[in-house]
């Protein structure tokens, strides 16, 4: 059941315009499914979790009782989005650059 919600959520959000991959990660950080080749799914995968890491202890030490749940985080070309959960990550990868319309 878990494994079918996945793939449907992939799936609805890989055919947005712009995404350039979906990955989805159990609590431990090892992708569960991925639209993603290996590497790229590894290295946005370490990252993120590595930025929440950080996004966490910044806001534990404002409020030791909150949790972060959303991290959103935009470069030039690319913008990272994740859904943190108890249970799984989920990481949205896609492109900030606006192509013209013909």
């Amino acid at each position: 059941m878990f494994v079918e919600k996945v793939e449907k959520m992939i799936d609805r959000i890989a055919g947005h315009k712009g995404v350039e991959g979906v990955i989805v990660c159990d609590k431990d950080g090892a992708a569960i499914q991925t639209t993603m080749d290996n590497t790229n799914t590894v290295m946005y995968a370490e990252g993120v979790r590595n930025m929440a890491n950080i996004g966490l202890s910044m806001i534990r030490d404002v409020d030791p009782t909150n949790d972060l749940t959303f991290i959103r985080i935009g470069t030039k070309k690319l913008e990272m989005m994740a859904h943190l959960n108890p249970e799984y990550v989920a990481i949205v990868v896609q492109s900030r650059i606006k192509t013209s319309k013909n």
